[in-house]
């Protein structure tokens, strides 16, 4: 997927940092009137058995009037099973279990 962003003295206080035209108060404070982004995303999952999964995900972004490059990546596992982490309780022998 690619996209285009442009926004002028855009803010948003509960969004994505990266679109806003104010940075973050934590960060070398900077105000631009307006930004141009270009986006690219890519994303592929495969299975490796019928329960599990990998994924893997890499994120472009270009600041067009800053002329800056950033990006984002990320491997993912994906398990799609039920499975007992641990049993809870005595757990009784075949023979106690006659002897009831």
């Amino acid at each position: 997927m690619v996209s285009y962003w442009y926004a002028h003295q855009f803010i948003a206080p509960r969004g994505e940092a990266i679109y806003q035209s104010v940075s973050d108060p934590d960060d070398s404070f900077y105000v631009a009137k307006n930004r141009q982004l270009l986006n690219a995303k890519i994303a592929a999952h495969y299975t490796i058995r019928q329960d599990i999964e990998i994924g893997a995900r890499f994120e472009g972004y270009y600041d067009i009037l800053m002329k800056h490059f950033d990006y984002s990546y990320g491997l993912y596992f994906i398990f799609n099973h039920d499975f007992k982490l641990a049993t809870l309780g005595k757990k009784k022998h075949k023979k106690q279990e006659k002897e009831e």
